[in-house]
Order: structure tokens, then C-alpha cells, then sequence
């Protein structure tokens, strides 16, 4: 074959495979030994060697168009490879654990929300570029068992740092930007005895009205009231379980009234939501309304919507 003007020739010599170079005008080159080298566009230099058949190599001066790469890497450049690999993964561990804490510092009060949004709005990106370098790297290591783990491990770690605020982001533009739901968008239950737990809130307790009614129906159509065929009394029983079992903070559970009230409290950053459900005698049987508020924020990036969706299922269970 010819690479870059130089014919070359391979041919098996005794016990091992060797590489005759022949120059463009014909005159023989060196015979190198290739067992375990291969060429590449980078000039090395090897020691020739004497065929077994007694022919002499003769050794060419001027090989600049064409190298011959041993197949092992060099301590040196082994180290160097290992050790890059290992900074890209201690940089994705970094941005991991960034993420992590972003919601953890605002929970215990470490630093404020709009410092833990900026957490997860950076991290993100460090995690798309780092995940870039750590794929680059795995593909040029892809034969060097020592660096591909540290490459593998990043990627993965880069891939769940850019993916979940992704995942946010992408939700958060598909659903209303509403933060308050419930299944009697014309008389929501009201809000009693949490009341003077929301004296910080800054989303009001007073529904948005006909504008935020109107949000809801075409975000969340399936938010509706649930009919029980059961009694009052046994309805209210069915909703002070579903409460406990979605393991919210119960603040007032007036059986007479029917009216259960209690607070909930999301995973990630610990934001507080207000929960009010509602029992109603219907025909012979039971009408139940359930109501989820936020305290902050202009939406809840579908949370309370999935927050009502399963304590209903829990109901109908």
C-alpha cells in the first residue's frame, strides 16, 4: 500500500512479521520489526534489524512522510492519560455533589434559593462540557484499561448532572405555570387552620380565579372532584389514611367539618405545600375535593397536580 508517497511492503521473516520500507525511487529502506508496531502519521524512530535470509537492510535517512508506532504506550504517556482521566472525573464528582447540595444548603438554610437555582443552572452546564471531554476521552483511550473506568464513571456522573435540571427545565415548559390546584376550580376548599403557618408565604391563600381555573383545565383535565360511593364518615376515614400514607405533616383533621389540612414537603429543595381536602355528603354517597397550594414560587413545575393525582389513587385503591 502507499501512505503519503512511500510504498510499503509487509512480508514474515521467521518467527516474527517485519515491515521493508521502499522509497519513492525505489531504494530499499529498513526492515523493522513489526511485530507489535503498526503505522501511523507520526514519526518514531526504531532500531532495524538483519533479515534471517542474510539480506542486509540498509537504512533510509529521510523517512519524514511516514512513521512506524509501537502498539504499547509508554509509561510516561500511560501516566499522563491515566491522570487526565482522573481529573475529569474528580471535576464530574464535584459538579455531582454540587448538584446535590444545592438542594440540601437551602433546606438548612446555608444560602438562599436563587443561590441553589444558580448551583443547578452551572452545574449543569460544567456537567455538558465535562461529559464532552470525558466521551473525547473514552474514545481516544477506548484500548487503555486503566483510564476508560475513569472516563466511564464520569460520563455516567456528567449525564445525570446535565440530565436532571434538563428534565426540570423541560417540564416546567409543558405544564401551566400555575401553583395552586384543585378539583373545584368554582369553590375551592378553603384553607383554615394553616393559616398562620403561611404568614412568610409569598403566594396568597385566595384563589387566582376564572384565570387560573382556565390554566388548570388545559394542563391538568383529569384534576377533578372524586366521588366515593360510601358515607361521609367512611370517606373521611379513606382520606385521613391516603394523608398518612403520602406521609404529610398533618395539621388539622376536623371529621364534623370534614375537612382535613396538612402540609407537605418536596424532596429535592424541601419546598412547603399547603394541602386542604374536603368531604361532602353526594346522593348516598361522598364528594371529595382536594386543594394543594404552594407558599413560593410562580409554579410548581406540575407538583401539586402529581400530588393530588396520587392521593386520589390512593382513594379509589
Amino acid at each position: 500500500s502507499t501512505v503519503t508517497g512511500v510504498s510499503v511492503a509487509s512480508r514474515t521473516v521467521a518467527e516474527s512479521r517485519n515491515v521493508i520500507l521502499q522509497g519513492k525511487g525505489g531504494n530499499q529502506g529498513t526492515v523493522w520489526p513489526c511485530g507489535t508496531e503498526r503505522l501511523r502519521g507520526v514519526h518514531h524512530k526504531c532500531s532495524p534489524v538483519r533479515a534471517p535470509d542474510g539480506m542486509h537492510a540498509r537504512v533510509h535517512t529521510n523517512f519524514k512522510d511516514l512513521s512506524v508506532v509501537p502498539d504499547h504506550i509508554p509509561t510516561r504517556e500511560l501516566m499522563r492519560r491515566t491522570r487526565t482521566a482522573v481529573i475529569v472525573l474528580i471535576v464530574a464528582v464535584t459538579g455531582a455533589l454540587t448538584l446535590g447540595l444545592s438542594g440540601v444548603g437551602y433546606q438548612q438554610e446555608l444560602w438562599t434559593l436563587r443561590t441553589a437555582f444558580a448551583m443547578v443552572k452551572w452545574t449543569a452546564y460544567l456537567g455538558i462540557a465535562t461529559g464532552l471531554v470525558a466521551l473525547a476521552g473514552l474514545i481516544m483511550t477506548r484500548r487503555q484499561r486503566t483510564a476508560m473506568p475513569a472516563y466511564v464513571a464520569a460520563l455516567v456522573l456528567c449525564t445525570v448532572t446535565a440530565g436532571l435540571p434538563w428534565s426540570w427545565q423541560r417540564k416546567a415548559r409543558s405544564v401551566p405555570p400555575i401553583h395552586d390546584i384543585t378539583t373545584d376550580t368554582q369553590d375551592p376548599p378553603a384553607f383554615v387552620a394553616v393559616l398562620p403557618l403561611r404568614t412568610k408565604a409569598k403566594n396568597p391563600v385566595e384563589y387566582g380565579g376564572d384565570s387560573v381555573a382556565a390554566l388548570q383545565r388545559a394542563g391538568y383535565p383529569d384534576v377533578i372532584p372524586v366521588p366515593l360511593s360510601v358515607t361521609p364518615a367512611v370517606a373521611f376515614a379513606k382520606v385521613r389514611a391516603a394523608a398518612t400514607t403520602m406521609q404529610w405533616e398533618l395539621v388539622a383533621a376536623d371529621s364534623a367539618a370534614g375537612r382535613l389540612e396538612a402540609t407537605a414537603t418536596t424532596r429535592w429543595f424541601g419546598f412547603k405545600d399547603d394541602v386542604v381536602v374536603r368531604v361532602r355528603a353526594e346522593g348516598t354517597g361522598s364528594r371529595i375535593d382536594v386543594r394543594s397550594l404552594s407558599r413560593i414560587g410562580g409554579s410548581d413545575v406540575g407538583t401539586n397536580a402529581e400530588r393530588i393525582r396520587a392521593f386520589v389513587a390512593l382513594l379509589r385503591a
